[in-house]
Order: structure tokens, then C-alpha cells, then sequence
């Protein structure tokens, strides 16, 4: 009966972690755009590194969201980031 239940929601996991993949991949294009082509990137230096570290491609970025929804210590990540 377990298994008959994972079985059966096997096709809803598949599909919500499509979902989830095409929308990372979405809001990572989007944020590759946005913040790699910021001109602070160029003028100040913990924005770029942070750029650098997190915002290098589209793949790293969609990690680094990943960790956004799971609350995994982004706070070193965005506040110098929205800090002016």
C-alpha cells in the first residue's frame, strides 16, 4: 500500500520538480541579465566578487536561487548585494 502510494505520486513529484526546474531557469536568465550586466559589478569590489562568486553563469545562478528558497545563509549573499 506504501509503495502503491509513492507510485502513484510519482508523476506529481516529476512535474513539480519540472516546474521548479523551468522556473529557476527563467529567474536565472533573468538575474544573469540584471546583475552581471549592473555597472556597480565594475566600480565597487565586494558587488563584484560577490558576482563573480555567486553569478559567474546561468547554472551557478539557478544554485544560488535554489539556496534562496531554501533559506540556505543567503544572507551573505544579498545584503551586499541591496546594501548602497
Amino acid at each position: 500500500m506504501l509503495v502503491r502510494g509513492l507510485l502513484t505520486s510519482a508523476g506529481t513529484m516529476v512535474y513539480t520538480l519540472m516546474l521548479l526546474t523551468v522556473m529557476l531557469y527563467i529567474f536565472g536568465c533573468l538575474g544573469f541579465e540584471l546583475i552581471t550586466s549592473n555597472p556597480r559589478a565594475q566600480q565597487d569590489e565586494v558587488f563584484g566578487g560577490i558576482v563573480e562568486d555567486w553569478f559567474k553563469d546561468v547554472p551557478r545562478i539557478m544554485l544560488t536561487l535554489l539556496q534562496f528558497v531554501c533559506l540556505d545563509s543567503v544572507g551573505g549573499i544579498y545584503r551586499p548585494l541591496i546594501e548602497m
